[in-house]
């Protein structure tokens, strides 16, 4: 979340809002002198002095293919790209950009240490690196790798994750921190990849943000059905034709374990600081990927799993055979006709008149093109004149908060007709993330809003701004908050709705909404 503004590397928590964009940019065209050997492929770890910013702690993960310099480097304030670069006899050149501008380190390469100085914008200053790696992550992360390598990436990863969190033991003890890398390095000699995750997961987990993990590789054994928790019951509430029966039916176990079992494990790997509904829902979307119950000793396959179900007295089972990300799935549902919110599930942004019911309701779960998307919303608007705004923003991953508050809220707080108590509502809900989470706040603390639906799993004063950086045997990709946010000024730390509304069972497979229910029907 945030906007990318630009800055000097050392100091600007401006540029860190750009540098992850900035890695798309085009890398340009080296000329035959800039040509790399193919053992320039490493990844280093030191310490760079900033004029402006004083000591950081650096990451490079440096690779050469085909004649060119790449890879990135991560610091406390961004992730850069490496765009291209010149060896000639033991000086190394390597550009760099972030945050739309660019920059160079120069140095020494000698007996595994690399050393020198860089120059970026206005900044400048010297760095010191060290080898830790003889060769850069591979392209797709993988998790077939021996259990040396294992090990190798669980030291960098417990060495690198509290060197560039901006609080690591806040919710986790330095010793809690180091006793569960200790653990974890145990089980390594017997340990499958997808054991190994599980347990370099959990370590992340434990740090306590949301933003906090290692990211899922691409195969990760993706089972075609869908879980959710109503009350204290699990429910298949999507699943494949095939097993279409399974629909609607209650979760009893997978692959033979009770379903409070199958949860306990999996807690594990949810953020400990965060409220317990948003560690459920996580709960609820690992139920359904084949790698984390293999890896959790859950299942006994990665790719075939069993779910033990329930229907009104009969008792049975489905085996459910993973599918590819890219796989087109055909599913059945379990309700008896579609909500209003679940029409176009494939469109970020959509808003519909209900002259019905004099409002316009507006299904807002992506902030991709929000800028063009809200004004032909406020068009809309305008024209119908409602009583009632709606906007639904349960299920919204974020994106950037300031682009929701200068593109929706503020033009909505100056829009009277609609920013009154009773005519604007906000509907939201556990999976209300990031920078959706603070969007909702501000719309409670700068329109006259009503908020209605489940309390937002994510605190709101909490660590935010995810970094990243790969991990250098598996390439797995370490999610990292770099800010804390308050967007709360004052009392509970939680976005608790106006007018709690969960649906039920009942009301889910009925096609029910009671949430927007209320704000159609609030006089």
């Amino acid at each position: 979340m945030g906007a990318a503004r630009t800055g000097v590397m050392a100091v600007s928590a401006l540029l860190l809002l750009g540098a992850i964009a900035a890695a798309s940019a085009p890398v340009a065209s080296p000329s035959p002198a800039a040509a790399c050997p193919s053992t320039s492929s490493a990844t280093y770890a030191g310490s760079a002095s900033s004029k402006q910013a004083g000591q950081l702690s650096v990451t490079l993960v440096l690779s050469c293919s085909n004649g060119r310099y790449g890879g990135s480097f991560t610091t406390p304030v961004g992730a850069f790209k490496i765009t291209g670069g010149t060896l000639k006899g033991a000086t190394l050149t390597l550009q760099f950009a972030g945050g739309g501008a660019e920059g160079t380190l120069e140095g020494t390469v000698a007996s595994g240490r690399f050393s020198g100085s860089f120059l970026f914008g206005s900044d400048s200053g010297s760095f010191t690196l060290q080898q830790t790696a003889e060769h850069a992550p591979p392209a797709v992360p993988t998790l077939d790798v021996s259990s040396a390598a294992w090990h190798e990436d669980l030291h960098y990863l417990a060495r690198e994750l509290p060197a560039l969190h901006p609080d690591p033991y806040r919710f986790v003890s330095a010793s809690a921190f180091g006793s569960e890398v200790i653990g974890v390095d145990r089980t390594l000699v017997r340990a499958n990849g997808d054991q190994a995750y599980f347990g370099l997961d959990r370590i992340a987990n434990s740090i306590g943000d949301a933003h906090t993990y290692v990211e899922l590789p691409p195969s990760d054994a993706n089972l075609p059905l869908d879980i959710e928790r109503f009350g204290d019951e699990y429910r298949v509430v999507d699943v494949t034709a095939a097993d279409a029966r399974a629909a609607g039916a209650r979760v009893l176990s997978i692959d033979g374990m009770p379903i409070d079992a199958v949860r306990k494990k999996l807690m594990a790997i949810t953020p400990s600081a965060e409220t317990e509904p948003l560690r459920e829902s996580r709960v609820d979307g690992f139920m359904t990927v084949g790698m984390l119950l293999h890896g959790a000793g859950i299942a006994r396959s990665r790719d075939l799993v069993t779910y033990g179900l329930r229907r009104g007295a009969s008792v049975f089972e489905v085996a459910v055979q993973a599918v590819a990300s890219d796989q087109g799935v055909h599913y059945v549902y379990a309700w008896h006709a579609p909500p209003l919110y679940a029409r176009s599930p494939n469109v970020g942004f959509w808003f519909i008149s209900l002259p019905a019911h004099h409002a316009v309701y507006c299904r807002f779960r992506t902030y991709q093109n929000l800028a063009k998307n809200a004004l032909a919303l406020l068009r809309l608007v305008r024209e119908v004149r409602p009583e009632k705004l709606v906007i639904d923003m349960r299920g919204n991953g974020g994106g950037s908060y300031t682009d929701g508050l200068n593109d929706l809220i503020l033009p909505i707080a100056a829009m009277p007709s609609v920013n009154r108590t009773g005519h604007l509502f906000i509907l939201i809900d556990q999976d209300t993330f990031s920078a959706a989470m603070a969007n909702a706040a501000q719309f409670r603390y700068d329109t006259r809003a009503l908020l209605v639906g489940q309390t937002i799993g994510e605190v709101p004063n909490s660590f935010q701004e995810p970094r990243q950086f790969v991990l250098p045997n598996t390439g797995l990709v370490v999610r990292y908050s770099s800010k804390y946010y308050a967007f709360v000024p004052s009392g509970p730390n939680a976005v608790i709705p106006d007018h709690l509304a969960i649906a039920t069972w009942k009301q889910f497979s009925a096609g029910e909404d009671p949430a927007l229910a209320w704000a159609l029907g609030w006089r």
